[in-house]
């Protein structure tokens, strides 16, 4: 299953160009779906992790520690 952004008459494929953090729950079941949105963003721009948990932020103190890593990252790049 592939979601794409297109523009123009050609419907070039379009990719969000800024840097994105996709947090998805193992549990989530909505995780196919986040999979899939973070296919919209640029692969050089673009980090997905996967944590144990739910459709909610990480809890456990392992996964905060990797998804604040993660955002020091991100902001480093911007």
């Amino acid at each position: 299953n592939t979601l794409e952004l297109t523009r123009g008459p050609d419907r070039q494929p379009v990719r969000i160009e800024v840097a994105t953090l996709h947090l998805i729950g193992k549990d989530d079941q909505a995780r196919a779906e986040g999979h899939l949105l973070a296919t919209l963003c640029s692969p050089s721009h673009r980090e997905v992790i996967e944590f144990d948990g739910g459709h909610s932020p990480p809890r456990k103190s392992a996964d905060v520690q990797i998804a604040a890593a993660a955002i020091k990252r991100l902001i480093e790049r911007a």
